[in-house]
């Protein structure tokens, strides 16, 4: 029971009090634990005091309550036993034989009573009656004793083993005198019976525990089951949105969404704008989303700043979102280019984009053709972009570079393909690792040899060309080490090691040969050693080379076996050869190994930004080659005292050179009207195909064509008139924009006419010069010069004879001219505005010619050579003139009539 229990706890609580008492005599090191101990325990017996003192005061309390209760029941067994005890235990013990008389007393306490006149049951009533006031007496005792050590407890807050045996031996009495041995033995076999049940209970339970695990297992099992099967579908599906997923971002699984364009003359576009590859779904891209154009026009090509050595490969892509939305992929989409082939030799394809309008960049990119395309001789190059409102991608073939990454921290460098080049970086800048293209050119020399307009020049250095990603916010310096040498009296192993010089640096093995010189005792210690601390293998070369400036027949025989045995017999046998050369040379026309001297001199020029080319300043170091310059790109060994302008010119050439094509001028004049003028600017191995063409096109006559030049694609062709003839047009200048993809664009159509109709009276045509050059800085022959156009006097093919008008015509002109000048109205300007349709560059036109023909210069005349001038442009199967008012091109004249009220009188005049 919880009193009893609250009490136990008491008896703990003193037991760990008392431990607590003994552990006193701590060290000073366990006092922390002591302390949290002791407070521990201290509060935990304070609850169990508050505890015990509810439970006594609630005890209290119900044993008055039950003591009461007793003292009323003993009271009711007291009456009900009084009353027993007065009814009697005998049968009729107050019949007339038994009262009354003397003596009557000791009778009855001697008579013996029949079984039958004992009264039983109420004996036993009784006897229950008396046991129950003592079990109640006992109870109350109990109770007593209870309340004693209650208030024992209350009072000294202590008590004792043997209060408390005490109050259990009444009590265990008590509970004894409650039962009869009938009782126990119901109690015993009721206890039996209890415990029977408890333990069919028990086994029921047990039963039925088993069965509910049973069941719970199985239930388990089932979600188990269930669960697994769940992660199974669970892990399925994942499986299934990965492998969509992975499908989906799968490039292979991707659509191509190809994008037709108009047909084109080139045939290299399949009528294909472009092609696109992307993903799908919910951040993926459909073929409707963004809209694709192809310029090729040079309006739209000039949006890209073209470098001269490069050479377009394809039209001018335009990809821009149909909604304006910004293209925002989960992947990078792909985009396939058609390109055409590059019929030139060591070059490259490089792809250019700019997106949203910005500074145009390199992308990666490779050849490779989208699905769904057939035709074997397509190409295509792929490049993959992504984040863009507008992109613009445009591929060319520009010569082969050599890829560097320049850290911002600077440096310097040696390309490998020319280790006779340093570029020295310094340090910030970039203020990113930015990339450095780099290219040589080290055909140039031969060119230069070939071409008889260079014969007074030599080439000290390959071209070479710098290309930055960024701009740089320094001046980027480039030691260059030119091929020359001074002239002086040197033997010939000399000049083939001087002649030689720049093929050595770059592909010798410097330590190999170094080393191997070494040991064989051509150089000293000190060289070795000081050919090993150079940083680059360029410089290290040279300092090898300088061994040999005095070079003999001894040393250039070392210098060989060195390279033989160092498995560089390449350099051993161009050395053999270049002697076998010079010798050849020497014997034959002497010696024409041209270095500086006192009439050549070395000048490097450079071009930036690929714009013009411009004499550098140079410095120079104690001993030639060595020099120290910046931004260099050519060297040239030209006569002292060559201009500047000239010494540009002469780099310009060269330069065009690499990358020109070889083109010529076609004009053609059109059969049926002289006057009508086709021009073409066409690749020289095309130009066949182009004069079939324009013939066809009904310009079949016209001046011989121009002498073969070199242009360079994106170059601009300027074209005037000049002598007696000039352009019938506002602009006075034809320019064509030559690209040899799109040959279309280098052509144009015009008119001309004859300046001054009274000069060549002798001559049976109107001539003139149609001059052209190429760029707008003047050059020289063969990229400017002119042709000869004609336009014949013949009265069939002059275009403004008076007698080749209609008679009416010729009639109406006279008679307006006779008439309007003496009116008012309509102005001559107006009149002339009305017939031609209010253009005034067309009034401008045939007005100066009108001024020019008039031999008297009277309006009269001039009004009447502007009307037949008018009437002569006008198809010859046009009614210009008629006796009523029809709907013809000529309504204004009728219109001056009405003006005049002369309409009936020229009527009569034709009737």
């Amino acid at each position: 029971m919880a009193d009893i229990s609250a009490l136990s706890k008491i008896s703990e609580r003193m037991r760990i009090h008392r431990r607590l008492v003994n552990s006193t005599d701590i060290s000073t090191s366990d006092l922390l634990a002591f302390s949290k101990e002791v407070s521990s325990a201290t509060k935990e017996s304070t609850d169990c005091v508050k505890d015990v003192a509810n439970y006594a005061t609630r005890i209290n309390e119900d044993l008055a309550k039950l003591r009461q209760l007793i003292k009323d029941f003993t009271i009711q067994i007291g009456d009900k036993m009084k009353a027993l005890a007065e009814a009697g235990l005998f049968k009729d013990i107050s019949d007339p034989p038994y009262s009354g008389g003397v003596g009557s007393g000791n009778y009855l306490a001697e008579h013996r009573f029949s079984s039958d006149r004992f009264d039983k049951q109420r004996a036993e009533n009784l006897v229950l009656l008396q046991k129950i006031a003592e079990q109640q007496q006992e109870l109350q005792r109990v109770l007593c004793e209870t309340e004693g050590l209650i208030t024992k407890v209350e009072e000294t807050g202590f008590f004792t083993l043997g209060d408390f045996d005490n109050i259990n031996g009444h009590l265990n009495q008590w509970i004894k005198g409650l039962e009869t041995a009938e009782e126990r033995e119901e109690r015993k076999r009721q206890e039996e019976e209890r415990k029977r049940k408890d333990e069919e209970e028990k086994k029921k339970r047990a039963e039925e525990e088993a069965k509910r695990k049973a069941e719970e297992q199985r239930r388990k099992d089932e979600e188990e089951k269930r669960r697994k099967e769940e992660e199974q579908r669970r892990k399925e599906e994942q499986r299934k949105k990965d492998e969509e997923a992975r499908a989906r971002r799968n490039p292979e699984k991707w659509p191509t969404y190809i994008y037709d364009r108009q047909k084109h003359h080139n045939l290299f576009l399949h009528g294909i704008c472009c092609a696109v590859s992307a993903i799908t779904g919910g951040q993926g891209l459909e073929k409707d989303d963004i809209v694709c154009a192809a310029l090729d026009s040079h309006i739209d090509l000039e949006r890209y700043p073209k470098n001269k050595d490069e050479v377009l490969i394809s039209s001018l892509i335009q990809i821009k979102p149909k909604k304006g939305k910004e293209i925002k992929l989960e992947l990078p989409m792909k985009v396939y280019i058609p390109i055409a082939s590059s019929s030139m030799d060591n070059r490259e394809t490089v792809v250019k984009v700019s997106m949203n309008d910005q500074k145009w960049r390199f992308v990666d990119a490779k050849e490779e053709k989208p699905r769904g395309i057939k035709d074997r001789d397509a190409l295509f190059v792929l490049i993959e972009i992504n984040n863009f409102q507008s992109l613009e991608v445009i591929v060319v073939s520009r010569p082969k570079r050599e890829n560097m990454k320049v850290k911002a921290a600077g440096g310097s460098f040696e390309p490998t393909i020319d280790k006779n080049v340093r570029i020295i970086v310094p340090s910030g800048c970039f203020m990113n690792d930015t990339g450095v293209h780099f290219k040589v050119d080290k055909d140039l020399a031969n060119r230069a040899k070939a071409d008889k307009q260079f014969e007074n020049i030599k080439i000290a250095t390959s071209l070479h060309g710098i290309e930055f990603d960024d701009e740089n916010l320094q001046n980027i310096e480039m030691e260059i080490y030119p091929d020359l040498h001074k002239i002086k009296n040197v033997s010939t192993h000399q000049k083939v090691i001087e002649k030689c010089r720049n093929k050595l640096v770059t592909d010798m093995s410097v330590i190999h040969i170094a080393t191997r010189l070494h040991k064989d005792g051509k150089i000293q210690d000190e060289c070795l050693e000081d050919i090993k601390s150079k940083k680059t293998e360029g410089m290290k070369a040279r300092r090898l080379l300088e061994e040999f400036k005095s070079c003999d027949a001894d040393q250039f025989t070392a210098i060989t076996e060195a390279l033989e045995k160092e498995n560089q017999g390449h350099l051993a046998k161009l050395l053999k050869k270049t002697m076998e050369d010079i010798k050849n040379e020497e014997a034959n026309t002497g010696s024409d190994f041209v270095g500086e001297s006192d009439n050549m001199e070395l000048q490097m020029v450079t071009s930036s930004q690929h714009g013009d080319w411009t004499v550098m300043k140079k410095e120079s170091l104690k001993d030639f080659p060595d020099g120290n310059i910046f931004f260099s790109i050519m060297g040239l060994i030209v006569p002292k005292g060559m201009d500047n302008k000239a010494i540009s010119r002469i780099a310009d050439l060269l330069y065009r050179q690499s990358y020109q094509f070889d083109a010529k001028l076609i004009v053609r004049q059109s059969d049926t009207d002289p006057s009508h003028c086709l021009v073409r600017c066409v690749e020289n191995d095309k130009s066949i195909d182009a004069a079939d063409t324009m013939k066809k096109q009904g310009f079949q006559k016209g001046p011989p064509d121009s002498p073969v030049f070199g242009i360079c694609d994106g170059e601009e062709i300027i074209i005037k008139l000049e002598g007696n003839l000039t352009l019938d047009a506002d602009y006075k200048v034809v320019r064509l924009k030559y690209y040899n993809l799109n040959p279309e664009s280098a052509s144009a159509s015009f008119k001309i006419d004859v300046h001054n109709k009274k000069a060549q009276s002798e001559a049976k045509a109107f001539s003139g010069e149609l001059r052209y050059n190429v760029g707008g800085v003047d050059q020289g022959p063969p990229r400017c010069g002119s042709v000869v156009l004609s336009i014949p006097k013949d009265e069939e093919l002059h275009r403004f004879a008076p007698l080749t008008l209609d008679v009416p015509v010729k009639v109406a002109a006279k008679y307006l001219a006779y008439q309007l000048p003496m009116r008012p109205t309509p102005n001559l300007d107006d009149f002339y505005l009305s017939l031609v349709d209010n253009s005034r560059s067309k009034y401008r036109s045939i007005k100066t010619r009108a001024d020019k023909e008039a031999e008297t210069g009277t309006a009269r005349e001039i009004c009447e050579v502007f009307i037949k001038n008018w009437a002569s442009q006008r198809p010859k199967n046009e009614n210009k003139v008629g006796p009523h008012p029809i709907s013809i091109p000529i309504a204004a004249v009728y219109t001056a009539l009405f003006y005049a009220n002369l309409k009936d009188n020229i009527n009569n005049m034709l009737n």
